[in-house]
């Protein structure tokens, strides 16, 4: 159970992220630093016959469920969140800017079909500029395919778009030093 200084009842999500760090240092004695190693990546590459991603015409709904993307968003975006559902860093080498209304459809392989170790990253904040787009509706998720295309085809097919396995940078954490917790 953990308070924070100026903090009653439940802890706002917003105030848990920075104050985890000085946390787990005084409670564990935790020491940490980071590096940078090399490892498996992808790169997301344009594919043969050019992208198919759509320019947003307005501000929809970041929208995700197993199988299912949607909203308006660039590629730095899109890369965090396929990091997130590939887990292995994925690098925007598309050489591609602006803002795309991306809507992607597959079906979970078996690999993808557990638990995930970590919750989905937040829905992202608004692009820079889309204060003056106008506002669009969420887009429900199709009925589960279990014949659909796995997330690596439905990249290609459905927004020209692919994805290649190489080396390159990973940030990694690494503890140097941790002890049981103290006492309350």
């Amino acid at each position: 159970m953990a308070k924070l200084e100026g903090v009653t009842g439940r802890v706002p999500p917003d105030r848990i992220t920075p104050a985890l760090p000085s946390l787990l240092a005084d409670r564990f004695r935790l020491k940490v630093h980071r590096e940078v190693n090399e490892g498996s990546t992808f790169a997301l590459v344009v594919a043969s016959g050019g992208p198919k991603l759509q320019p947003a015409l307005g501000l929809r709904p970041f929208g995700a469920s197993a199988g299912y993307l949607n909203g308006t968003m660039d590629l730095g975006t899109f890369c965090h969140w396929l990091t997130w559902r590939l887990e292995r860093p994925v690098l925007n080498k598309t050489g591609l800017s602006g803002v795309y209304d991306v809507e992607l459809v597959w079906t979970l392989d078996a690999s993808e079909a557990g638990a995930r170790p970590l919750p989905p990253p937040p829905a992202p904040p608004p692009p820079p500029g889309s204060s003056d787009m106008p506002r669009l509706p969420m887009r429900m998720p199709p009925p589960p395919n279990p014949s659909g295309p796995s997330i690596f085809t439905a990249l290609q097919e459905q927004l020209g778009l692919k994805l290649e396995s190489q080396k390159g940078p990973i940030d990694v954490l690494v503890i140097d030093h941790i002890e049981q917790p103290t006492q309350n």
